[in-house]
């Protein structure tokens, strides 16, 4: 997983049957049995990791609904995105884009209650700029999305939370931090309140948000300033029962005994960043356990390797040595 693409892309090819209706001529009925086929043959093959023969194998299918009047039923409309999915795993977002945007104008221009693949569908054109860095773009389709979401799901769900952190990653981009933080505090305020007590341990929108302070406060000239500012918001999420959990530290590159550095990768010359890691260290000082919350993912498995070899001065919490967490950044310049 790249670190650094904050959207995830997550493949949508779903499995369906299309049944047929008293409406429907023979020669549609026909044509949907073909649909349905070709479809099942796509996810198939897909799963298979068969992108070329799947996409071979789905692109009979717009050819058959248009040549028997389907091309706008919402029964081959599925058919369809599991086309576009196609296209989009296999780097061919022009293409992409071209499907998904006839699918939203078959969707928005029927009678029916679409709001929900209407929903869908503008997310996944969204994300689709977003790849191709057209932020602009990615933001107008993300904002449709985010009311119809409001509604559909509630204000309060993970679908929502979901949007207002892609607005967040796309402001980010756009290096408009104040809107940035708005939109990842809002995402922040639904998870405290919809995630369970299980979910919160393995929550990674706190860590997404600290990497969002680090990659502002280094863009702003207020690097020096970084340790701070997370403690600052660190701070700020303490609630009553702070004192059951782990005492965590911040960024603890300072209190390093011996801070293992990672060689820079030879086949990653030329490019510069920073990786933030996560880190657990014992009561002597020994990192337990370490994991890369954000930055670029080639250099993940190199950091977090050199950070468990990394050693540390233990914390003393009246006069007791006891168990923390915190993060290391490693930060690369251009080699």
């Amino acid at each position: 997983m790249k670190k650094t693409a904050f959207i995830l892309f997550v493949s949508l090819i779903s499995i369906f049957s299309i049944n047929a209706q008293s409406k429907d001529t023979p020669e549609q009925i026909k044509a949907l049995n073909e649909i349905t086929n070709l479809n099942n043959q796509v996810i198939t093959l897909f799963k298979e990791k068969n992108y070329d023969e799947a996409l071979k194998v789905a692109l009979n299918i717009p050819t058959i609904a248009e040549k028997n009047g389907l091309s706008n039923d919402l029964r081959v409309l599925k058919a369809l995105a599991n086309l576009a999915e196609v296209y989009l795993t296999k780097g061919e977002e022009t293409e992409a884009l071209a499907t998904y945007q006839k699918i939203l104008t078959a969707y928005q221009s029927n009678s029916g209650d679409t709001r929900l693949p209407v929903a869908k569908t503008l997310e996944r054109i969204a994300i689709v700029y977003f790849a191709k860095e057209n932020y602009g773009k990615a933001e107008d389709y993300f904002l449709k999305a985010l009311p119809l979401r409001e509604k559909l799901n509630g204000a309060q769900s993970r679908e929502t939370a979901y949007l207002n952190t892609a607005m967040g990653d796309i402001y980010r981009k756009k290096k408009e931090y104040q809107k940035a933080s708005e939109f990842y505090l809002k995402a922040l305020e639904i998870n405290d309140k919809i995630l369970s007590k299980e979910e919160k341990e393995e929550r990674e929108d706190v860590s997404n948000y600290e990497c969002f302070l680090y990659h502002k406060a280094l863009n702003e000239g207020k690097i020096k300033e970084i340790a701070r500012i997370i403690k600052e918001f660190q701070d700020s999420r303490k609630s009553p029962d702070a004192e059951k959990r782990m005492l965590d530290s911040g960024i603890v590159n300072g209190k390093a005994i011996n801070l293992v550095k990672p060689s820079y990768p030879m086949k990653m010359i030329g490019s510069e960043g920073f990786v933030m890691v996560r880190v657990t260290i014992d009561e002597e000082g020994t990192v337990i356990s370490a994991k890369a919350t954000c930055g670029i993912s080639e250099f993940v498995e190199i950091v977090e390797k050199a950070a468990r070899k990394s050693k540390f001065s233990p914390t003393l919490v009246d006069g007791q040595a006891v168990k923390v967490t915190g993060i290391i950044v490693y930060s690369f310049v251009k080699g």
